[in-house]
């Protein structure tokens, strides 16, 4: 009989869907929230397994991936392990989780600053 390979899967604590959840609710995409939580854990993943442990589906991954390595918050290398010989691609988180959300704090107060300021505006019209 042949070995068969098993892989960890990791489950969600409720603190980190609470996590997700405030991601979420700051506008921060789900799949984003899910896929950066899974990447805390883990020193690499293949999207293959943040799929599994985020219970997300290719395509939210995929789209999740290309967002946090568009913010300079994820880099990936190719291995050639994939199965027939296919490469695969290896993600690894490459900032800080409190400096990720550093940057969400800045932009958020950036565009809380923005809104006052056309509030402001508002209260400067006479009609």
């Amino acid at each position: 009989m042949g070995h068969v390979k098993t892989r960890d899967v990791l489950y969600f604590t409720p603190q980190e869907e609470a996590f997700v959840a405030t991601l979420a609710d700051l506008g921060i995409k789900k799949n984003v929230a899910k896929t950066l939580v899974c990447l805390t854990h883990v020193q690499e993943a293949s999207s293959y397994d943040i799929e599994r442990s985020a219970d997300l589906r290719q395509s939210e991954v995929s789209h999740a991936l290309k967002y946090l390595t568009e913010q300079g918050w994820v880099t990936h290398r190719v291995s050639k392990m994939g199965c027939h010989g296919r490469p695969i691609k290896i993600f690894e988180l490459t900032t800080a989780l409190p400096r990720i959300i550093d940057v969400i704090e800045s932009e958020k107060m950036a565009t809380m600053t923005g809104t006052l300021n056309r509030i402001r505006e508002l209260r400067e019209y006479t009609l």
